[in-house]
């Protein structure tokens, strides 16, 4: 995980507080507004928010508001309220997996073994094919979301 300076853990921090005082959600105009930077920056505060509560229970959802409206964003402590999104996400996973594996495979079968980006390339290599064996052994069950 990259490393933040304190300015930033700070907007995290603050970004974090603005959140909690909402529970209905904000979008990105009123989390810049509340924190005084720009919405460009508050794509990266939200994703710095993400990292640093890691594998908390608490996590920063995503909801849409409409056709052609900003998106809602909500700290959620329980799954019950996000079901929604868990499917968005575990969805989109896959898929990233899938370019990812694209994308490594043939870098892996060209890259020199010798060096570090080559080994790196194929433990990456490695370890998406198996992830993705074990996506396709849980076949089609019921969604537990």
């Amino acid at each position: 995980m990259r490393r933040i300076g304190p300015r930033r853990a700070a907007l995290v921090g603050q970004a974090y507080d603005l959140l909690a005082a909402a529970p209905e959600g904000l979008n990105k105009h009123q989390i810049a507004d509340g924190l005084g930077v720009s919405v460009h920056e508050v794509t990266h505060l939200i994703r710095d928010l993400r990292l640093t509560l890691g594998s908390d229970d608490i996590t920063v959802t995503t909801d849409p508001n409409g056709m052609r409206q900003p998106w809602i964003y909500r700290l959620v402590g329980t799954l019950g309220g996000a079901v929604r999104w868990i499917r968005n996400r575990v969805k989109d996973s896959e898929a990233r997996i899938e370019t990812l594996y694209a994308v490594i495979a043939p870098v892996a079968k060209v890259a020199d073994k010798r060096t570090m980006e080559g080994r790196k390339a194929v433990l990456i290599l490695r370890a998406v094919g198996r992830l993705r064996e074990d996506l396709t052994d849980l076949g089609e069950h019921p969604s537990l979301f």
